[in-house]
């Protein structure tokens, strides 16, 4: 992603964000979802419960729901474990 690493920024859940009432196209978690979309991701994974709800709801206002998932850095891990 274009904005990753030092240069990302909140998903929105973050410094009271989740009480702010933007635009849904304009929610930052919505922005982060459309940018890891043409990045070709369909996973989204996050260890912050905060980042969670907010990826999974804007996956669905950003129409990627069945396309795209967030899930928990734990969910990863349990995953890959009942697969070796």
């Amino acid at each position: 992603m274009l904005k990753s690493r030092d240069r990302s920024f909140c998903c929105g859940g973050g410094g009271l964000m989740l009480f702010y009432e933007p635009e849904e196209e304009q929610r930052m978690g919505v922005l982060r979802v459309q940018m890891a979309s043409k990045a070709g991701a369909n996973v989204i994974v996050t260890a912050c419960p905060f980042c969670l709800v907010n990826m999974e709801d804007a996956i669905k206002v950003a129409g990627l729901e069945g396309k795209m998932e967030a899930i928990d850095l734990c969910e990863l891990i349990e995953r890959h474990l009942q697969t070796t």
